[in-house]
């Protein structure tokens, strides 16, 4: 396995670090809400709820796992982002693992086939390729296809920390 090399980051200076988290912190909320005394566009409320779903599936609570399913699910009816599918497929995967008395073939065909969509809708988005290298990793267990797709994550976006996560996690795997 070839080791994709990061970019040179200045990242020793700790208030540049917490600068960059609060304005992170500050876009997200800023994407999450409704903007005030206007129609809100379809494409806004699915960014909306993709960003509300995103910051729920990371809580290892199951009713807030449930509830992001949900909201990616609402989300891709009026936009199907490859990026939502990917989260999909992230989704299946972490259901997999925290919510194990689910029915794992319906997980497995669903994960599939986010992944296949994320990947058609928006092949050169590294956290689609990162998202989708885990799912492939984790759920289809396809250690060559995991370590393909994450190093073409590092390569779409050197600086995403996803697409290192995968990497690091595929290349972990494959030995």
């Amino acid at each position: 396995i070839e080791t994709p090399r990061p970019l040179s980051l200045n990242t020793e200076n700790v208030h540049c670090l917490a600068l960059a988290y609060r304005l992170c912190r500050a876009l997200t909320k800023v994407m999450s809400e409704r903007p005030a005394r206007t129609a809100v566009s379809p494409r806004h409320e699915a960014q909306t709820l993709a960003v509300t779903a995103f910051r729920k599936m990371f809580t290892m609570r199951h009713t807030e796992i449930w509830t992001a399913g949900d909201l990616l699910r609402r989300a891709i009816e009026p936009d199907p982002r490859g990026l939502y599918h990917a989260w999909s497929a992230q989704l299946a995967v972490i259901s997999m693992i925290e919510l194990q008395s689910l029915d794992k073939q319906a997980l497995e065909q669903a994960c599939e086939e986010h992944c296949a969509l994320a990947l058609e809708r928006d092949p050169l988005n590294s956290n689609v390729l990162a998202a989708v290298a885990n799912a492939k990793l984790f759920v289809a267990q396809d250690f060559e296809a995991s370590v393909h797709l994450a190093g073409q994550a590092v390569l779409a976006n050197r600086s995403n920390p996803l697409a290192w996560w995968a990497w690091a996690n595929a290349a972990l795997y494959r030995g």
